[in-house]
């Protein structure tokens, strides 16, 4: 058996399909679908993350060949494991392939679920408790004035238009409106498979609250419109954004349920 890791950010590293398609490749078989891979691979459970199991027989024939493989997400790194061999010989071992991927115990942190969405939390951030309209609450940083991290999602007929959203942003730190969405920067990141929209809005807030700062990511997935933002003091901001933008890469959001 192979053990093998990727860097999650590598070309294909963490697609299922891609990874069939490659170890399909190496038996001498076409590339399956996407269809079909979500019928090859088998989703079990690997120490508390989730990852894909496949058995796959080549082309039939003298010595003909057959893989076990197992891929699963950790953290930065997506691992690796595979079994090849003659059909016969690969086929007395599978169970035990099986069993030997349901016991695995990674050192990176546990992802947590809510929805469809799943995430690794950054140490030192608390959680917030379920909030009304917010998928996800957090606060980081200084307990006497913390900074808030803030999950919401809405369907795509309910986001409105783009400008306006932006100027309620910018007033939210103390800045005045722009007339054009190009005059608020703004720079495309990945996220969750995605591209995203990564905005970073710093103004003098308000009397109560001055110096306010937020970092905003906007990212449609399944149809839907996925905002991650941390607003709160500018040093707050400065020291967590950091662990804002790694918890952005833990992120993913599966294709909700019919």
């Amino acid at each position: 058996m192979r053990v093998t890791y990727l860097a999650r950010e590598a070309p294909g590293a963490a697609n299922v399909q891609a990874n069939v398609n490659r170890w399909q490749r190496q038996l001498g078989m076409p590339g399956s679908s996407q269809e079909e891979v979500s019928q090859l691979a088998k989703k079990v459970m690997v120490d508390g993350r989730e990852g894909y199991v496949v058995d796959l027989l080549g082309p039939a024939g003298e010595g003909q060949k057959r893989i076990l493989g197992a891929m699963v997400v950790e953290g930065e790194r997506v691992w690796f494991f595979k079994v090849m061999g003659t059909a016969e010989r690969v086929g007395k071992h599978k169970k035990e392939f099986e069993e030997f991927v349901s016991s695995l115990k990674l050192n990176g942190p546990r992802k947590e679920t809510r929805e469809e969405l799943s995430w690794v939390t950054p140490k030192g951030w608390e959680n917030g408790g379920e909030k009304p309209l917010r998928v996800l609450t957090f606060f980081a940083g200084d307990k006497s004035d913390p900074a808030e991290v803030m999950v919401t999602r809405l369907r795509g007929a309910q986001f409105g238009d783009i400008l306006e959203n932006i100027n309620r942003w910018r007033a939210q730190v103390g800045l005045g409106p722009v007339t054009k969405v190009e005059d608020q920067p703004s720079e495309r990141i990945p996220l969750a498979g995605n591209s995203a929209a990564y905005f970073d809005f710093t103004g003098p807030g308000n009397e109560q609250r001055p110096n306010r700062r937020m970092l905003l990511v906007m990212s449609v997935n399944n149809n839907d419109v996925w905002f991650f933002k941390m607003i709160g003091p500018q040093q707050v901001i400065a020291s967590e954004k950091t662990n804002f933008e790694e918890f952005l890469k833990s992120v993913d959001v599966a294709a909700a349920e019919k």
